[in-house]
């Protein structure tokens, strides 16, 4: 779903300083990494290279950025969230996603015509529009980790990159578990089905994330992990289901899941 760097050590520390200094929390860690990979390949994943990642990084946009990628970290818990977003393709945000502010950066958010800057709780996403102190302007996605972390706002300028790249992205807390992961199979079989043996179109199970993040790392599922059986889910289970020749009808049973042990991650 997501392409994949080949970085050098020199790199990767260099990108996991600045990463570090952007944010404070394990979410926020994950969310600045998948930042800067978006802002790096957002027009395509011929993009997605070691030199455009170190010019993304090292330009204005990054305070100090130049300096502190130089100067790089050995911060093993960053390191490794930079590795798992650039490396192995783990993003916690959507591909779109390529802007964020500190809040006194913020000069006002408004969902319409009323102001919502000062109790984050009301920020809407993909309605909310922040403004900074640079007065430029983008639409509110989410704080990663919930507003109550202190987590930076992030969002995004065109809704157009949404509409080409979708809303799938890995929940943060989630990443570990998924890479030790082998095929498809692993990740959709904890997925509990309801009493007819089967999910189908306006289903909301939790366990539905499983079936929708699964789908979502072999490119099939383009829509948020949300665990409602949406015309997102439907459809993906439709290619699935024609991948391996069975009934083409949406719904995912136990066909899909014992043909999802053939489908490597």
């Amino acid at each position: 779903m997501f392409p994949k760097y080949d970085l050098n050590e020199k790199q990767i520390k260099g990108i996991a300083n600045i990463v570090l200094h952007e944010q404070g929390t394990v979410a926020g860690y994950y969310a600045e990494a998948s930042q800067i990979a978006n802002r790096t390949d957002i027009k395509g994943n011929e993009y997605a290279t070691g030199k455009r990642a170190v010019d993304t990084v090292t330009s204005r946009w990054y305070a100090k950025g130049e300096l502190r990628y130089l100067a790089g970290t050995s911060d093993e818990k960053v390191i490794r969230i930079v590795k798992n977003v650039f490396c192995k393709g783990m993003r916690t945000l959507p591909r779109y996603i390529d802007e964020h502010d500190c809040m006194s950066d913020i000069k006002s958010v408004h969902n319409g015509t009323r102001s919502v800057k000062s109790d984050k709780s009301k920020w809407v996403r993909h309605q909310s529009v922040i403004r900074n102190r640079r007065d430029s302007t983008y639409i509110f996605y989410d704080f990663p980790g919930g507003y109550k972390t202190g987590v930076d706002p992030f969002g995004y300028i065109k809704k157009s990159n949404r509409e080409k790249y979708g809303d799938f992205c890995i929940p943060y807390d989630r990443v570990e578990d998924i890479l030790k992961k082998k095929t498809l199979y692993d990740i959709v079989k904890v997925a509990k089905f309801p009493e007819r043996g089967y999910f189908k179109k306006g289903d909301k199970y939790k366990s539905l994330e499983d079936i929708q993040i699964g789908l979502g790392l072999i490119g099939y599922y383009k829509g948020a992990v949300d665990g409602i059986y949406g015309d997102k889910t439907k459809d993906a289970v439709k290619k699935l289901q024609m991948m391996f020749d069975l009934d083409v009808n949406g719904c995912f049973g136990n066909k899909c899941l014992e043909d999802s042990k053939s489908i490597k991650l």
